[in-house]
């Protein structure tokens, strides 16, 4: 069964020792991860963030439902099993399958994944034009053409990552 379970982010590796210790194998933990790039003085910086946050989804036979997070309770690194997560398998099975879809070759989660609206304003996230604002006009096979402040150029799908504002 999946869980969602909020983490201390310094102490995953104690956290992962006691989940093996209690459940006698070590559950499949999934954190997907996105890679920033930003220029900061004429270098490319890469930075990793977790698209979850301190949250981590985790999943183990054994772990049934309310009463089997009770093991758990006390265990270092662990600050709480989000509720409702015995409701919303299907939910969960779907988010990691997407995710697992739309991750490159070294495990990051690619623009792909994110859907959006065609005339809402956008801020990209890694090459040249880092923190800067733009909208999307159209979109035409591997491409988006996009207006940033006067100027009209294109950008490639998958090599370049923006977010919503």
């Amino acid at each position: 069964m999946w869980t969602v379970i909020k983490i201390n982010k310094n102490k995953v590796s104690e956290l992962k020792n006691e989940f093996k210790k209690k459940l006698g194998s070590l559950p499949i933990f999934y954190t997907p991860k996105i890679k920033v790039q930003k220029f900061n003085k004429s270098k490319i910086k890469s930075y990793d963030f977790d698209l979850l946050g301190d949250y981590m989804l985790c999943y183990h036979k054994s772990i049934s439902g309310y009463k089997s997070t009770n093991l758990f309770k006390h265990c270092i690194g662990l600050k709480y099993f989000l509720d409702g997560f015995v409701l919303s398998q299907n939910e969960l099975e779907f988010f990691v399958k997407k995710c697992k879809t739309h991750e490159d070759q070294f495990g990051y989660v690619k623009q792909s994944f994110f859907s959006f609206n065609k005339n809402s304003k956008f801020q990209f996230l890694s090459g040249p034009f880092s923190n800067f604002f733009f909208k999307i006009l159209e979109e035409r096979g591997k491409k988006y053409f996009v207006a940033l402040d006067n100027f009209k150029i294109s950008i490639t799908k998958n090599k370049t990552l923006f977010k919503p504002i």
